[in-house]
């Protein structure tokens, strides 16, 4: 389990382990939303759900609405898996898993809308040092119903909650088998 409490000299906010290495290596798990408006926060609560066994393999970053700093915090791992709400017209409670590696490449436009006036996708497209970015980055996006104000998921999102941490746990679980 990282945290963001050592900054690494070449970065300003967070810092883990894999941050120092010369090589690669880790899994960044990055959940961004605001807590204070309903399903926006979905991403936080799930990492907060995570099985313990989960959360001792991966490194995580709770930004809540500071997307800016997603680079911080995926800088030097090996994969990065970047948790958001987002509202794209699909069922409530549905989850959308996108391998982010052609879409930076070949600058295909990410067809899911975030949430946020600049999403974390439009932070990582400007990084001009892209040695910087992980080998694999995805994107486990969550489809939402409510962003009003309030710290209560909506019903429908919260019926499915469990399941969509299942959902995340079973992926991050074969990106583990991946890695070895």
């Amino acid at each position: 389990y990282c945290c963001m409490d050592k900054p690494h000299p070449k970065l300003a906010i967070a810092s883990c382990p894999h941050q120092g290495d010369e090589q690669k290596s880790g899994i960044a798990l990055v959940s961004i939303g605001n807590i204070l408006r309903c399903d926006d926060g979905i991403g936080v609560r799930l990492l907060d759900k995570l099985s313990p066994e989960v959360k001792d393999e991966v490194c995580l970053f709770k930004l809540e609405t500071y997307s800016q700093f997603v680079l911080d915090c995926v800088a030097y791992h090996e994969v990065a898996v970047i948790v958001d709400a987002v509202r794209s017209g699909k069922q409530t409670g549905d989850v959308s898993i996108i391998d982010l590696k052609e879409i930076f490449e070949y600058g295909t436009k990410l067809e899911l809308n975030s949430c946020h006036g600049f999403s974390f996708f439009d932070e990582l497209s400007l990084i001009q040092d892209k040695s910087l970015l992980p080998d694999k980055t995805y994107f486990f996006g969550i489809e939402i119903d409510k962003v009003e104000w309030g710290e209560n998921l909506s019903k429908a999102l919260s019926l499915r909650q469990d399941e969509i941490n299942k959902c995340l746990e079973e992926f991050l679980k074969s990106l583990f088998l991946k890695l070895g």
